[in-house]
């Protein structure tokens, strides 16, 4: 395989990485053909339910390399360029029937940005991922392809330095309405509930709750069943005026999964969290905040704009304390306070050493805005 790109097949799912850092991954011919050709074989391969396109490097895509265009040598003329590179790649990942994210990792310009707007989304910007569940035709309800799919995007988030805080939202009128069941009625397709649990709902809400980076939920319609309480279990959730959230498990038979069972009653209640849970009632969002089931609700029209005020806020902050802290709330669900204070002590005096408390202490004594780097 050429040079120009990286692939990495695990958990049923294929990272490529284009690998032209120097030049910012930007498109020469060899490229190009490269990509063509590994997609034609990743969508072949049976044990890969779902795609990652993403670049090595501070650049996702710089689009076309000018210096190939410019060369009497190398140029193959905007013609072929079109016609055997671009429109080809285009081509293929909207054809391909497995979920491709675009992790955009810095600059998409041109061609780049063009490629990454024809997969499914995630976007990297101001040191926040927002990460867009993208199945707006079924309300964005999960298939096994989804589920890996977005696991694999919370690993490599986690594991990017650049990131500092996440968004989790929906494409179209719902945030996530839960499990696709035309997958588990399907007698071809049907994972099990076994496996389902095990492989699709269960490390999400873990990867949610492990991650010590401020997750947050853009909750922009429906949120139901699973959809419900992955959200729940996200940092800090905000939502449309137009949302809701519905336990809708009562009403085909089902127990609520995905740690609904666990957060909704922490939330609003052991008596509140019963009768959503048995009757099934959709809440509003307006009724989810004064419930405290979620932060805030907002008007439809600003919910992207205060998502990303308050996510590149987060962003800002020391995301190390911020992590400690992410950790002393999961730990004190189930602690006694004598355990809850000494963990408090041990990650203060480890949140004491690190470089941003001591820019936050200097930036205080000089009265001057601190510059967190979250280490």
């Amino acid at each position: 395989m050429s040079n120009t790109l990286q692939i990495e097949i695990s958990n049923n799912v294929a990272t490529i990485r284009l690998n032209r850092p120097e030049v910012f991954n930007s498109f020469n011919r060899e490229m190009a053909l490269a990509l063509q050709t590994v997609l034609d074989d990743v969508e072949k391969d049976d044990t890969v339910r779902a795609m990652v396109l993403t670049g090595n490097g501070k650049a996702f895509c710089a689009g076309q390399d000018l210096k190939e265009v410019t060369s009497p040598e190398q140029n193959p003329g905007f013609k072929k360029i079109l016609e055997e590179h671009y429109n080809p790649i285009i081509a293929r990942i909207r054809s391909i029937e497995k979920p491709i994210l675009a992790a955009v990792n810095g600059v998409a310009a041109g061609a780049g940005a063009n490629i990454a707007l024809a997969c499914d989304e995630i976007e990297i910007s101001n040191n926040v991922a927002t990460i867009r569940l993208n199945r707006p035709e079924v309300f964005n309800s999960f298939n096994r392809e989804m589920a890996l799919a977005l696991q694999t995007v919370l690993d490599d988030v986690e594991k990017d330095d650049t990131v500092r805080a996440m968004v989790l939202t929906g494409n179209g009128k719902a945030f996530c309405a839960g499990q696709d069941l035309k997958e588990v009625t399907s007698p071809e397709q049907n994972p099990g509930f076994k496996k389902i649990l095990e492989e699709h709902y269960n490390p999400i809400i873990a990867r949610i709750r492990s991650i010590e980076k401020p997750i947050l939920a853009a909750v922009n319609g429906v949120a139901a069943g699973a959809g419900a309480n992955i959200a729940l279990a996200c940092d800090v959730v905000i939502a449309s005026e137009e949302a809701s959230f519905i336990q809708a498990f009562s009403k085909i038979g089902l127990i609520p999964d995905s740690g609904g069972t666990f957060f909704l009653p922490r939330l609003i209640g052991f008596q509140k969290a019963s009768a959503v849970m048995m009757l099934g009632d959709k809440v509003s969002a307006s009724e989810a905040e004064t419930l405290g089931m979620i932060y805030k609700v907002v008007a439809a029209e600003d919910l992207s704009e205060v998502i990303q005020k308050t996510a590149t806020q987060l962003a800002m902050m020391p995301t190390k304390a911020l992590g400690m802290t992410k950790r002393l709330l999961n730990e004190s669900m189930t602690n006694n306070l004598e355990t809850q204070l000494e963990l408090e002590g041990k990650l203060q005096i480890e949140a004491a050493q690190s470089d941003d408390y001591a820019e936050g202490v200097d930036a205080f004594v000089n009265k001057r805005k601190p510059n967190f780097k979250g280490k």
